[in-house]
């Protein structure tokens, strides 16, 4: 007998296949919606709404929708009282809640946690429809990843405190399962985000045990990231598809096309020419992304597919040009099976589609600032239960004026332009692809960054010193060489005191590491953390850790380093004084 889950799968697709038959567009999000991403820290200036947010722009460019990130850290269903106030900045006409992580309270499952996570989704959700009355998608909590748990420490196996956390995963499965039910009776769309992302995590570990999907167990990281946007998007049933082509080299005729327009199709000597323009960019994603991640899950051949396929070349080798800049070599085979452009990053449309990113990050940012710094004036990110009212005696207009210009060059830069497609014959086959750039080239572009704490200005804390912030460690290169990002990835970095790593004297008191980054990284940000942190340690969790180990004045740097510059080598040297200086010149920031 078929499970109720497969059965409403069964349907699902009927459904989505019967309206494309139709062509009706079944995705969640239509022109003209303002869409609410509502959450905890997982949200909290996230990078899976921006995911969604550039779905929307890259893939519906005539469409004018407008999303409002308010996730913030730590929240629960039961904080009500944070989007009485908090959703009076939109009128969402869609809302996607994901709320589930904190409410399961880090302990086993029991009846009542149940209830009170499902009531104040509940009343919530009131809340909402009273506000705007938007349709709604709950989304699960992503699973607890077990392996990046703190083991028990020896003897204290009878501890609860620490031995509750090996059943945290089977609190946020049930939760999960609980919220589905809710969900259908309610009448809401859902997205097991639940079991998805463990899906994805066993496949993972199939091929790498080692690769983690969060850092701390709770809060994914880039890759992680990217899997809730591409997940969240399946459920909201978001077509992959960005164009289709097959044209016939050998008679010159189109003999197929989707979502795109094509002219001047030529036959040539050494192949063929066409003019052509899809109907949407392809999706842009952070550079970062880890390969594996993207094969598990497919990408982009199963989310963004925008395919160019050419019948019947003469057998050899050809390079595909854009505008007259070579793409690939590739075989008349491989070009006969299609290509998928969504695969190149250096593409005219890939590069827009970039452009279209930043905006984003422009916007986002933006409206951030605007809300959190401004109208709540720097109110603690962890702290969700505060309801702070917003000011009246504040000015925002010039971050809404940020907000407009970048929101008009979003919808500027989106629209797709017509390309010129070369495919003609090489002589020799392609040489190897991929290649490693050398050290040395490579270092001609990045510069170098120290960071040093000194521990001697500071209370009693647990070594070693780490940092987490907007970088990711490149394994492809010698150890040292750093890959800027503008999200954290809560990958650690460890500073050093043994005269190594950039460390100028061993035994001092001076935590130091030496990295490199890009010269075109722009900004740094970046937190300091001592070495419970690479434990799993977190505040909520084992508050006794932190009571005897945590560094007070380090947690007070949580935040971002401004006005520095990454055009050139710098230090950057952290005490009590040049932290009290930096707070006092507002460079930084200080929730």
């Amino acid at each position: 007998m078929l499970s109720r889950k497969m059965l409403s799968a069964i349907l699902a697709a009927v459904v989505l296949t019967f309206s494309l038959c139709f062509g009706q567009d079944p995705f969640f999000i239509k022109d003209g919606d303002e869409v609410l991403v509502w959450g905890n820290s997982i949200t909290d200036d996230g990078i899976y709404p921006r995911l969604i947010e550039n779905y929307v722009l890259t893939h519906y460019p005539d469409w004018k929708v407008t999303f409002f990130n308010l996730g913030w850290g730590g929240d629960q269903t039961r904080n009500v009282g944070r989007l009485r106030r908090d959703i009076q900045l939109c009128k969402p006409t869609k809302v996607a809640v994901m709320l589930g992580m904190n409410d399961g309270e880090y302990k086993p499952f029991d009846q009542k946690m149940l209830e009170v996570y499902l009531q104040g989704m509940k009343d919530e959700i009131e809340l909402m429809q009273a506000h705007s009355n938007p349709q709604v998608m709950l989304i699960s909590a992503t699973p607890w990843e077990f392996r990046c748990t703190p083991q028990i420490p020896a003897g204290k196996v009878d501890d609860f405190s620490e031995f509750k956390l090996l059943f945290y995963p089977q609190t946020l499965r049930r939760l999960s399962s609980e919220l589905g039910s809710f969900a259908d009776r309610e009448g809401h769309k859902f997205c097991d985000l639940n079991m998805a992302s463990q899906v994805t995590i066993d496949a993972i570990d199939e091929y790498d045990g080692n690769f983690m999907f969060t850092a701390e167990g709770v809060h994914p990281n880039i890759d992680g990231q990217l899997q809730l946007g591409l997940k969240i998007l399946e459920s909201m049933q978001a077509p992959s598809l960005v164009a289709e082509l097959e044209i016939c080299a050998k008679s010159g005729k189109v003999l197929s096309q989707q979502d795109c327009s094509v002219e001047g199709v030529s036959k040539t000597a050494a192949g063929i020419v066409f003019n052509r323009k899809a109907a949407r960019l392809p999706l842009p994603i952070y550079p970062s992304t880890r390969k594996l991640m993207k094969e598990v899950l497919g990408y982009p051949d199963n989310w963004d597919r925008d395919m160019i396929t050419v019948k019947n070349l003469e057998p050899g080798w050809y390079k595909l040009a854009i505008d007259g800049k070579e793409i690939d070599i590739l075989s008349h085979s491989q070009l006969a099976q299609g290509v998928n452009l969504s695969r190149y990053a250096k593409t005219p449309q890939m590069i827009q589609a970039y452009q279209v990113f930043e905006q984003t990050e422009i916007r986002q940012d933006a409206f951030y600032a605007k809300w959190r710094r401004v109208l709540l004036g720097g109110v603690p990110r962890r702290l969700p239960s505060d309801f702070t009212p917003f000011k009246t005696d504040v000015s925002t207009d010039s971050l809404e004026r940020v907000e407009k210009r970048a929101f008009e060059a979003q919808h500027k830069l989106n629209k797709p332009r017509a390309h010129r497609y070369e495919i003609s014959q090489v002589q020799n086959p392609a040489q190897e692809t991929g290649q490693k750039i050398r050290a040395d080239k490579f270092l001609e572009n990045m510069i170098r960054v120290s960071v040093s704490v000194d521990s001697r200005t500071l209370p009693v804390f647990e070594p070693p010193l780490c940092i987490r912030g907007n970088f990711t460690y490149s394994p492809q290169y010698r150890w040292g060489i750093i890959e800027f990002k503008r999200y954290y990835t809560d990958i650690p970095v460890v500073l050093y005191d043994d005269g190594t790593h950039g460390d100028a004297l061993a035994g001092d008191g001076v935590w130091s590491v030496e990295m490199f980054f890009r010269k075109d990284a722009g900004r740094l940000r970046f937190i300091v953390r001592d070495g419970s942190f690479l434990k799993g340690y977190w505040n909520q969790l084992h508050p006794e850790s932190f009571n005897n180990s945590w560094c007070e004045s380090l947690t007070k740097a949580w935040g971002e380093i401004q006005g520095v510059s990454l055009d050139k080598d710098i230090e950057l040297k952290w005490d009590m004084k040049m932290f009290e200086k930096a707070l006092a010149a507002g460079k930084i920031y200080q929730p």
